[in-house]
């Protein structure tokens, strides 16, 4: 799912491309300059993914705005795998609404309320809500900024701060948890270029039998200590979290927070942020007199979580059960989660989410049936505008499948170099192909085939550089992630925690 919706191979793509293959570079360069000087994201979306159908039209600019919306957005619509995203973000959306409506939100807030007593045990509680929700990045990053958000405010934690931990926990725990949603692309990946290095004319004898009886899984366990990047992003995290420091805009965005708060401490931050509230009342926030339990926002969520999980497992099985024969392997957690449809996976964990929520609302008389669908419609109205945004995103991401960005990037920089400098380039080349993609796995199947021969070739068929050399191509790739403003990551966190794109 973190994937482009479609991409092209190389050839094709310069083949296809109007004018020297640099110019492939215009529709990120374009999306990113134009996102800062207009600071409207959907516009600047746009006048990317126009800029690659210029390029991909011969110029045309008519041709390329049909192309921009009866092609590439009509096309963000139709794969399977992002009307499934869609779908649970909408589903989840609802969830949250009646959440709101029914007091459960407010009622977390009191539960955990002990808990936020300082900006650095708001940190804290907050990576420590993510540190459970390791399994899959959405589900973290919406969940976490959906049940905390009403609680950073009243100990003058500012909106930035809360989504870069909830983001970073997200991606970070999922990409390098053994047990995840992300793990069974991983593994294939490793796989993959097993395969690819093991049907090398020059590989032979005991390297040949190494790369056959390799395990995938244990080479993704390999590859965990490599991982730089997000290695050191959560290590920054902990330390900035447990000692309170912060630096430029991140610092400056922390004393507005506290500015704001007046300076009062917890408790005036608190009854100024119920004042705003109050004057800001709107269709979710709960009936005058409405219990505020914490078990209605405790126990829809769990459902989730609970489901999800299970969905995963029980895709994995089944997956498992049809393979042939020859391709049958042991129905163990890991393999369960290699195969398993997440996406599917997680709409069932929303929907059941949902039914719980609603039980819970009408078994404890809070809203009658019509108000409790009212406040999951406005729950979904909601997402409304991060989802065109992510279908924007998708689009954007395909025009640059189609016009060959990330493969130029790659290419330019692939040739003559020394062993020793392979992993530090990758991880350059990865960086730049992430944020410009918004895609880890993505930047992931353009780069692996790169790599994998080249590591392989330069190393002398050493499976500990191979290792390093995949470490590398994960870890970097997750710089998209976590730092690109098109991501669906970064998309989601927004949504989450209502901080400013």
């Amino acid at each position: 799912r973190h994937a482009p919706p479609r991409a092209v191979a190389a050839e094709a793509a310069a083949a296809a491309v109007l004018g020297p293959r640099w110019l492939s570079l215009l529709p990120p360069l374009v999306t990113l300059g134009a996102s800062v000087a207009m600071r409207q994201v959907v516009l600047a979306m746009l006048l990317g993914i126009w800029s690659g159908a210029l390029l991909l039209n011969e110029g045309n600019p008519l041709i390329a705005g049909m192309r921009t919306f009866d092609y590439y957005f009509v096309g963000a619509f139709i794969s399977a795998e992002h009307a499934g995203v869609v779908l649970f973000t909408l589903l989840l959306g609802g969830t949250i609404g009646l959440v709101q409506k029914s007091g459960g939100a407010l009622g977390l807030a009191n539960l955990v309320r002990g808990l936020f007593t300082s900006r650095r045990s708001g940190s804290l509680s907050t990576m420590g809500l993510g540190s459970l929700l390791f399994f899959d990045d959405y589900s973290s990053i919406l969940i976490v900024g959906n049940s905390l958000r009403p609680l950073v405010a009243a100990v003058g934690l500012s909106a930035a701060k809360f989504a870069y931990i909830a983001h970073v926990m997200g991606v970070v725990l999922a990409s390098l948890a053994p047990l995840s949603s992300w793990v069974g692309l991983q593994i294939g990946y490793i796989g993959g270029a097993y395969e690819q290095l093991a049907a090398l004319p020059a590989v032979g004898g005991g390297a040949a039998a190494a790369l056959a009886t390799a395990d995938p899984f244990l080479g993704f366990v390999r590859t965990i200590p490599y991982r730089f990047f997000p290695l050191s992003i959560l290590a920054f995290l902990i330390a900035g979290a447990l000692s309170g420091k912060d630096f430029g805009p991140m610092l400056d965005e922390e004393k507005r927070a506290v500015t704001i708060g007046g300076g009062g401490g917890v408790a005036a931050m608190e009854a100024e942020a119920a004042e705003e509230a109050e004057a800001a009342a709107g269709e979710l926030d709960p009936k005058p007199g409405t219990p505020l339990r914490a078990v209605n926002a405790l126990l829809p969520f769990g459902v989730v979580m609970v489901t999800a999980f299970c969905g995963m497992v029980y895709q994995g099985q089944v997956a498992i059960a049809a393979l042939p024969a020859s391709q049958a392997v042991e129905p163990t957690l890991v393999n369960c989660l290699r195969f398993a449809d997440s996406v599917a996976a997680l709409i069932w964990g929303s929907a059941a989410g949902w039914l719980a929520s609603l039980g819970c609302v009408l078994g404890q008389r809070l809203l009658s049936l019509g108000e409790a669908m009212e406040a999951w419609t406005a729950g979904t109205k909601e997402v409304l505008e991060p989802v065109f945004v992510l279908l924007l995103a998708w689009a954007l991401g395909a025009v640059i499948a189609d016009v060959g960005t990330a493969e130029f990037l790659a290419s330019a920089l692939q040739g003559g170099l020394p062993a020793w400098s392979l992993p530090a380039l990758i991880s350059v080349i990865c960086f730049a192909i992430s944020f410009a993609c918004g895609s880890s796995f993505g930047t992931c199947g353009i780069v692996f085939p790169l790599v994998g021969p080249l590591a392989w070739q330069l190393s002398g068929g050493d499976m500990g550089f191979l290792h390093q050399c995949f470490g590398a191509i994960f870890g970097a790739s997750t710089f998209g992630n976590i730092c690109s403003p098109i991501s669906d990551t970064s998309i989601l966190t927004v949504l989450a925690t209502r901080c400013d794109l």
